[in-house]
């Protein structure tokens, strides 16, 4: 009769240890899955972050010439302008970031422009654009992230 108490009480520590191991592992795949979570927030924030650089920086390289391009602040927006001309007639495509888009207005030139005329490219938190002898800066923020471009007439575009 003694032998089926011991019996009783094995199979119980036996019970608690397995359940403690399985406690630990399940925390174990927690954690892991927490991290992986985090790593691949991490990552998408990134890539959209590349993504709108490397939308404004191939945006620039389309441009005719490096004198095409300028920067002007309409309605308290940044403006990217590139000047194009098709058919003899001019063009201007506007470049800029509104309500959390970066979006691009292509019209005749002298057409009037509102910033919610724009079509939606990609999610940004701002564009900030200023020229300072011959460099046009450019202050990306993506998602918290944050970049800056220039663009040298001379060069083209470079990220830092």
């Amino acid at each position: 009769m003694n032998n089926t108490k011991g019996q009783k009480f094995d199979l119980l520590g036996v019970l608690l240890l397995l359940l403690a191991f399985s406690a630990a592992i399940l925390s174990l795949l927690l954690a892991g899955a927490k991290t992986y979570k985090s790593l691949t927030e991490r990552d998408r924030k990134t890539q959209d972050l590349q993504i709108a650089s490397l939308y404004l920086g191939n945006r620039l390289s389309q441009a005719a010439s490096p004198e095409a391009v300028s920067v002007e602040k309409i309605g308290g927006t940044d403006c990217l302008l590139i000047e194009s001309e098709a058919g003899g007639n001019p063009y201007l495509t506007r470049v800029y970031c509104y309500e959390g888009w970066i979006r691009e207005f292509f019209s005749e030139a002298g057409l009037d422009f509102s910033p919610g005329d724009g079509e939606m490219i990609t999610e940004a938190d701002s564009l900030s654009l200023r020229e300072e002898g011959g460099l046009l800066i450019m202050d990306l923020a993506v998602e918290g992230q944050k970049t800056s471009l220039f663009f040298s007439r001379e060069e083209g575009a470079h990220e830092q």
